[in-house]
Order: C-alpha cells, then structure tokens, then sequence
C-alpha cells in the first residue's frame, strides 16, 4: 500500500529567463506646443543614458533616468531618440506539475496533479511608465516616468483530479 502511494511520482516542467522587448519613450507638452508644424514624429532629446544600472535601479520607483532626455528646442526641432531606447523587464519564471497515476484495473485510472506557476513567486514587473510630459520651460513633470506600471502573476497553484474510463 505505501508503495503503491510513494512509486511512480512524474514531475515536468518549464523555465524561462528572457530579457525584455525593446520599447520606445514617447513624449507630450503641458502646453501642446507643435515641433513638428501638424506632422507627426517628435521625439525627446537623448542627453545621457537612459537606463539606471542595476545598482541604481529600484524596481518600484524606477527603470528610467528622466534627466536622460530634455524637451525640444523648438518648431522643426523633432529631438534624437532612437525609435527603441531601453528594455522593458525580463522574465524570470518556473512552472512545475507534479502528478501521478493510480491504476483502477482495465482501462479506468485516476491521475492526482499539482501544478504550481511561478513556483518562486518571483516579482516580475511587465510594463514600465514611458510616457514624458515637459512644461513649457522644459521641464519633465511626469512623476510617473520610469517606474514599473504592471506585474505579471504571483505564484498560482492548482490541484486536479482526473478519472479516466
């Protein structure tokens, strides 16, 4: 019998350790003033890098330097950010299953599972705030600006009971 319940375990499951996709930063005025004379495509000026090293950088309170980018100086002037600028968080995640299966005798059998998703309960931040808003005297008032906006899933588990005849 304690045989019967301790044999036979199957365990799977999957990793991930992916770096971020490539985002932009945009931009807006307080004032709405138009760079570009109706067309689309302003961007802000890159003056330093934008993102924090790791030894600067607090998941919560910030991903990105404000003081990286300025305003534009003015009409025709459409800045010099890249299209793409930083990385948005990674993933660092690890899914396991745990079941097994107990005979019935002929074809009937019951598979006892549990599943558990981000078995870690690792913090994974998923978006970062990337919109900048400048005053009219160049100044970045977004206090949002870098800072991480969504998390994905806390750790998720489950447990299921499968009978098959």
């Amino acid at each position: 019998m304690v045989r019967g319940l301790l044999d036979g375990w199957m365990v799977s499951g999957e990793n991930a350790w992916v770096a971020g996709d490539w985002q932009s930063v945009t931009m807006s005025t307080v004032d709405g003033f138009d760079f570009t004379g109706g067309q689309e495509g302003a961007r802000p000026v890159l003056v330093g890098d934008p993102e924090l090293s790791r030894g600067e950088r607090d998941p919560l309170t910030g991903w990105l330097s404000a003081s990286a980018f300025a305003r534009p100086s003015g009409r025709g002037d459409l800045g010099n950010t890249p299209r793409v600028v930083f990385r948005q968080p990674g993933v660092n995640n690890w899914n396991v299953a745990v079941f097994k299966n107990f005979a019935l005798g002929g074809p009937r059998a019951f598979q006892l599972r549990v599943e558990a998703y981000n078995v870690l309960n690792t913090v994974q931040f998923r978006e970062v705030f990337r919109d900048l808003r400048f005053d009219a005297a160049g100044k970045q008032v977004n206090q949002n600006f870098g800072k991480a906006s969504r998390s994905r899933n806390s750790r998720v588990m489950q447990v299921s009971l499968r009978f098959t005849f």
